[in-house]
């Protein structure tokens, strides 16, 4: 898993939790009373959910090949900023931060990556979203992208400025109507590439183990570290 993917997937989890355009695209001014409806809903929820687990279906398309891959796995995450990513498809391997450090460990490599969270949660486009869905048109142009009648929410939100440090050009969410719980996340880069993340299974809970968002070195892996103290 190369860098910029870690930065999508911190993204991606910060959305769902704490919470090119289409064509035909319906676009609301930003107090448009449907819009800020959806948000204070998101918001809502946002604000009630302390932790979660889900199953997750990563599709991930690179535009310069062209060529779709598949991902599968488990997702943690607890408030504030902790989160693990247990991948078992297409290869094992394991995303996870305390907030403080994160630790990328790839089995077949017998590497683990260590590193300052700082890094991650410092992008401005990040802390968009950690404080949750009331700060989305603050970043973004949110563009409401379904018919009213329909299943899910589609909000299509396109950054009013370029991130450095997450090459994100746009981001789809897909939110069910009953509980505005997001089920879907897309993220679009500069170069086309795209990242679609599905969950299933989801379980809100009080709290999670802090164990889980730590990682142990096993025997006989490599450490390579930025972070000072590190092991």
């Amino acid at each position: 898993m190369k860098k910029v993917s870690i930065l999508i997937i911190t993204i991606l989890t910060c959305i769902a939790v704490f919470t090119t355009a289409i064509a035909g695209l319906k676009k609301p001014k930003t107090q448009d009373k449907c819009l800020r409806k959806i948000i204070e809903r998101m918001q809502h929820r946002f604000d009630k959910v302390h932790a979660f687990q889900a199953d997750f279906v990563q599709k991930s398309y690179s535009g310069a090949v062209q060529m779709t891959t598949i991902g599968k796995g488990k997702l943690y995450l607890q408030k504030p900023k902790m989160m693990r990513w247990d991948y078992t498809d297409p290869e094992p391997q394991s995303f996870v931060t305390d907030g403080i450090k994160t630790w990328l460990y790839i089995p077949s490599e017998k590497k683990i990556l260590i590193d300052d969270a700082k890094k991650f949660f410092n992008s401005p486009m990040v802390k968009s979203f950690l404080d949750g869905p009331q700060n989305f048109t603050k970043y973004f142009e949110v563009i409401v992208g379904n018919k009213p009648d329909s299943q899910d929410i589609v909000l299509v939100l396109i950054p009013k400025a370029r991130d450095s440090n997450v090459d994100v050009e746009q981001i789809t969410l897909w939110v069910s109507r009953n509980d505005y719980q997001i089920k879907t996340i897309e993220t679009k880069d500069y170069l086309g590439n795209r990242n679609k993340v599905t969950l299933v299974n989801i379980k809100v809970l009080p709290k999670l183990p802090r164990s889980l968002f730590t990682l142990t070195v096993p025997s006989g892996v490599t450490v390579e570290t930025k972070v000072s103290g590190s092991p």
